[in-house]
């Protein structure tokens, strides 16, 4: 608990907690049940702004206790998640012929990127790096083109 930020909190209610805190228990529980992979839908949601650095170097730090460790993360959070990743894998539609939307979502191999490969993984401080900032910007436009 005490890794999580939490141990204060042991005794309290979930009624008790605030967002953020519910937030890390959630995120605390699913690595606490999991068998070495973790998939975490959204877990900057319901964070301050001052929180979200200490929840992924939580999540960092504990996809790395073993390394068979592996984390799977959904997030609208580009940066943030970005910055703790080292592969990235961006979900959209499909078009027809003509432009239309196929029904569904799909990763196309073309939006798989390798933040290994690119130099960005495993970095302090990466969101100082100025290819990092246009990496983002990029992967930004790119989410908002599918």
């Amino acid at each position: 608990m005490n890794h999580f930020g939490l141990w204060e909190h042991k005794n309290m209610y979930p009624k008790q907690l605030s967002g953020g805190q519910k937030q890390r228990c959630s995120i605390a529980q699913s690595f606490l049940n999991a068998q070495h992979i973790v998939c975490l839908d959204e877990p900057y949601s319901g964070l301050d702004v001052s929180m979200i650095q200490r929840v992924s170097e939580m999540i960092l730090s504990t996809a790395n206790l073993d390394e068979k460790n592996s984390v799977l993360i959904i997030s609208h959070d580009i940066r943030n998640t970005l910055a703790i990743c080292d592969t990235i894998a961006l979900l959209g539609s499909d078009k027809d012929i003509s432009g239309n939307i196929i029904p569904g979502s799909t990763i196309n191999p073309g939006n798989i990127y390798d933040l290994i490969e690119l130099d960005f993984a495993w970095h302090s401080d990466l969101n100082k790096n100025l290819h990092f900032q246009d990496f983002c910007n990029l992967i930004t436009y790119r989410v908002k083109s599918l």
